[in-house]
């Protein structure tokens, strides 16, 4: 490496050096769908059993409200605070009082000598924490008192959990950023009147501000990306790399292309906190594996396609 090179990775910032080699130390590069690859399996589509529709017309999917990300191996998903309120005052079973909101889960895709497959696991929302307290990182915030932030415990374990930078210096103005989640929810999963996909968007772009102005540990940060119904609490993560650095959580009024996210660093925070505070129960989980036996998408739909209750 040159030394010019070796100068590009060590800039100023506010008065001090930052040596993004420190950062890059051990990181595996990967391209773009190599890092969706790994990102895949641990994205969360979040939403509702029960959805208006007209009468002998059920819907070809479930209803999709937004989206989560997995951050804790034994189910713990991440999402915002407005998409998990959401869920929490959807209606209930008219008949057996259970809630509407359900995750899903994607197992990773496989192939054999006959198909692809993937697994779409339907799993119960066990517990949702709303943080009520939040401690945030050393130094000046000026971000909300409580951020955006929600986290959601499932009924599974053993689930493939994303890792969240914690680095500090980590987010810079210009670096290259993806996320992937549901925009626009279900519709665009089903554009001819039947489910023709089921996996979550990827799109990518830039950081485009740092706020309130590149330092250590920001309180938030935008992107060049669109932001859509649905898309609420997608991860943000690196393009090369399958680390998270970032949550999408709103827009600028009338600028749908100017999309605000909560740093990692916040969120770990955040997490930490309702680790400490609320009542989790990590007890008779079944694992992810153990999902994988049970019936496909095909074979769901047609079953719940018998279910008077799907249509409210």
């Amino acid at each position: 490496m040159t030394g010019e090179a070796e100068a590009e990775r060590i800039e100023e910032i506010n008065g001090e050096e930052v040596d993004h080699r420190e950062f890059e130390e051990d990181r595996i590069i990967m391209e773009l769908q190599e890092t969706f690859k790994a990102v895949h399996p641990s994205i969360v589509a979040l939403g509702s059993r029960f959805v208006m529709a007209p009468a002998n017309d059920p819907p070809s999917f479930p209803w999709i409200i937004g989206t989560g990300f997995i951050v804790d191996s034994r189910g713990i998903v991440a999402t915002n605070k407005h998409v998990a309120e959401e869920l929490l005052n959807l209606p209930h079973d008219p008949e057996t009082n259970a809630p509407a909101a359900f995750a899903l889960v994607y197992s990773c895709i496989r192939d054999d000598e006959e198909y692809t497959t993937i697994n779409l696991n339907f799993v119960e929302i066990r517990y949702i924490a709303l943080p009520n307290s939040f401690t945030p990182p050393a130094g000046g915030y000026f971000g909300e008192p409580i951020p955006d932030l929600a986290f959601m415990q499932l009924e599974v374990t053993d689930v493939p959990a994303l890792s969240l930078v914690k680095s500090p210096n980590s987010l810079l103005v210009g670096m290259s950023v993806a996320t992937a989640g549901f925009p626009l929810g279900t519709p665009p999963l089903t554009p001819y009147g039947y489910v023709s996909q089921v996996t979550p968007f990827l799109r990518k772009g830039i950081v485009s501000s740092v706020q309130p102005f590149p330092c250590a540990f920001p309180h938030g940060f935008t992107l060049d990306i669109m932001l859509q119904g649905g898309s609420s609490g997608s991860p943000v993560f690196m393009e090369n790399s399958p680390e998270v650095v970032g949550i999408v959580h709103g827009h600028c009024e009338n600028g749908p292309n100017i999309t605000f996210a909560l740093p990692s660093k916040v969120i770990a925070e955040g997490l930490s906190t309702c680790l400490e505070t609320m009542p989790f129960d990590f007890s008779d989980l079944p694992t992810l594996q153990s999902l994988v036996n049970q019936p496909g998408l095909a074979d769901k739909l047609d079953f719940q396609r018998r279910l008077p209750v799907l249509r409210w």
